[in-house]
């Protein structure tokens, strides 16, 4: 069950928290820890919760803010000045002392979805992303990692690790649902020259237990030891295809089709669809509310529309065929 509100006033961020009042009263106080990401328009402002366990919990905030408004008289962008106000008190929240053990590190690793080469960087309480060519430093949260996957691509020669999230990751004027890594399939670590964990056997077992699947030294796949690092840290679900379907078309668990006129492949999971490329769209089809296949028998095509439930309400996505 969920529910919708809206009302008016002034608001103001200080002392680590954003008020809204009226012409006489403070109507809320929302602290910025609460707070797991920010994003804005020309008009309006978005705060996307941070992960919660209570049973009644608020999920998302819009803020319609026009211009001129009140404390931004004179701004060109109240919005973006907003956004940057509360952004500039998120980003300290998690500083390198609140990451807890480092657990292991990767080099040069190819990320379409933030786009670019990146150090990655998993500690107990934190991920990191370092881009290789700016610099620039993007962290996660453990807590809002919800769920994984590794999906291959029927004779493409390389598979995705989809790491989705609860709260999005802002980055530049992006906001990324889910982050997407791209891994050749012949890209494989030697027994003589293992990746190396930066703890060891018994270290892993006695901070993340028993059946945490990264070892002290690793070889393989380097998208399974990726994917088995993630799991060890988040202690989230791992899941691959689902061998049960299987669309004759392709012969995999996949098919081409365009969504918001972008081309990739969607993929039937146990539990999931997952649209990949962009954006990377995960649909749990718990939240699936209907389904509809059209067809264009002067083009040869079907469109799949889908409506599910959303944080903001209800949505709809056309994959077209």
């Amino acid at each position: 069950m969920s529910r919708r509100g809206c009302n008016w006033g002034t608001v103001k961020v200080a002392d680590n928290a954003l008020t809204m009042a009226d012409d006489k009263d403070v109507m809320f106080t929302l602290p910025v820890s609460t707070v797991a990401s920010v994003s804005a328009t020309r008009t309006e402002v978005t705060l996307t919760m941070a992960k919660s366990s209570a049973a009644v919990k608020l999920t998302e905030m819009k803020l319609t803010v026009p211009k001129p408004s009140i404390g931004f008289e004179v701004s060109a962008d109240p919005p973006k000045e907003l956004a940057a106000s509360l952004e500039s008190l998120i980003a300290p929240s998690t500083s390198a002392a609140d990451f807890g053990t480092l657990v292991g590190v990767f080099d040069n690793v190819d990320v379409s979805q933030p786009s670019g080469k990146f150090k990655v960087s998993l500690y107990k309480n934190a991920v990191t992303l370092q881009d290789q060519k700016t610099g620039a430093t993007h962290t996660i949260a453990v807590p809002n990692i919800s769920r994984l996957f590794i999906v291959p691509l029927k004779d493409q020669g390389h598979s995705y690790f989809v790491v989705a999230l609860e709260a999005p990751l802002k980055v530049g004027s992006q906001v990324h649902n889910n982050l997407v890594f791209t891994f050749d399939d012949n890209l494989v670590i030697e027994e003589g020259e293992p990746w190396k964990c930066e703890l060891g056997d018994d270290e892993i077992k006695a901070q993340f237990g028993d059946k945490a699947p990264a070892k002290g030294s690793m070889a393989g796949a380097v998208i399974q030891i990726v994917a088995s690092v993630f799991k060890t840290v988040a202690g989230c679900p791992l899941t691959g295809l689902n061998n049960d379907v299987v669309f004759p078309s392709t012969g995999g668990s996949s098919i081409p089709t365009s969504l918001k006129s972008t081309q990739g492949n969607l993929f039937a999971l146990k539990n999931f669809l997952l649209f990949l490329h962009r954006p990377a769209t995960l649909i749990a089809y718990g939240d699936v509310q209907s389904g509809q296949v059209k067809g264009y028998a002067t083009m040869c095509t079907l469109d799949l529309i889908v409506k599910r439930k959303t944080r903001a309400g209800t949505d709809k996505l056309t994959f077209g065929g």
